[in-house]
C-alpha cells in the first residue's frame, strides 16, 4: 500500500513539474512572438497560459498584444484585469491610458468626488492582505497600552496611547475593505463593440443613444439577454450581454 501511495505521489509531482515547464515554456515563446512583431500569435500563446496560470504580468503582456493589433477594446479589457489583479501595476495603468486614448468619441466621464478618489488611491497602497496585517498590529498596540495604562492606574491620563492605535486599527480595517472591493469586484465590463443602449431590455425598445468599443460600464442589473449598465457619466441604459466582457 505504501509504495503505491509513493508511486502516485511521484506522479502526482511529474505532471506538476510538467505544467510548470509547459507553462514556462509557452511564457518563452510568447515573449519571443511578441519581440519578432507576431503579435497575434503572441496572444494566441498568453491565451493557452491563461488556462494554467492567471496574473497581473499575464493581462499586462496580453494588453500589450492587443494594443499592437490595434484591437482597443481587447487591449483595455486585458489592462483592466491586470490593474485589478495588482493595482501598484504602474506599467499597466500608463498603457491602459495610451488604449483609452484610442477610442472613438468617448463618453465624457464625471470626475469622482475628491474623498472617495483619496481612499480609492490610499486602498492600492497596499494588498487587502497587507492592510488585515497593519490592523492587527494597530490592535494590539491598543490593547497592550490599554494594560498598561490599567496596571499603573494611568487610564485616563494615557487615553491617547491607546485611542490612536484604535483608531489607526479602524481606519486599516476600512481601507482594507475598500482593497478587498476593489479586487474582488465583478460588476464592472468593457464594451467589446459599438453598441446601442436601449431604454428598456427589448431590441424592439427605443435606443437612447450609442456606446463605441472600450467603454467601462459598471452592470447594476440583469434580465435574460440584457444587461442594465451604468456609464462614466452616471446615465443608464439596456445593452446586450453579447457586447460585453466582464473584468
Amino acid at each position: 500500500m505504501g509504495k503505491h501511495i509513493a508511486i502516485f505521489l511521484i506522479s502526482v509531482s511529474t505532471v506538476q513539474l510538467a505544467l510548470t515547464q509547459t507553462s514556462e515554456d509557452l511564457w518563452k515563446s510568447a515573449s519571443e512572438q511578441y519581440v519578432n512583431g507576431d503579435y497575434s500569435g503572441s496572444a494566441a500563446t498568453y491565451r493557452l497560459i491563461e488556462g494554467e496560470v492567471v496574473s497581473s504580468e499575464l493581462y499586462f503582456n496580453l494588453g500589450n498584444c492587443y494594443y499592437q493589433l490595434d484591437s482597443t477594446a481587447k487591449a483595455i479589457l486585458n489592462f483592466e484585469k491586470a490593474i485589478k489583479l495588482n493595482p501598484r501595476n504602474k506599467a499597466a495603468r500608463e498603457n491602459l491610458r495610451l488604449a483609452v486614448d484610442l477610442m472613438v468619441d468617448p463618453i465624457p466621464a464625471i470626475e469622482e468626488f475628491f474623498l472617495k478618489r483619496w481612499l480609492n488611491g490610499l486602498s492600492e497602497l497596499l494588498p487587502p492582505v497587507g492592510w488585515g496585517l497593519l490592523s492587527i498590529a494597530s490592535l494590539w498596540l491598543a490593547a497592550w497600552f490599554l494594560v498598561r495604562s490599567v496596571r499603573r492606574d494611568l487610564l485616563k491620563t494615557d487615553l491617547v496611547r491607546y485611542l490612536v492605535p484604535l483608531a489607526v486599527f479602524l481606519f486599516c480595517i476600512a481601507i482594507g475593505y475598500i482593497a478587498f472591493v476593489n479586487q474582488t469586484d465583478s460588476d464592472y465590463a468593457i464594451v467589446m463593440e459599438s453598441l446601442a443602449i436601449r431604454v428598456a431590455p427589448d431590441e424592439l425598445s427605443a435606443v437612447s443613444r450609442t456606446i463605441t468599443e472600450g467603454e467601462k460600464v459598471m452592470i447594476i442589473d440583469e434580465l435574460e439577454d440584457y444587461y442594465k449598465v451604468r456609464f462614466v457619466n452616471y446615465e443608464h441604459g439596456w445593452i446586450p450581454k453579447a457586447g460585453v466582457r466582464r473584468i
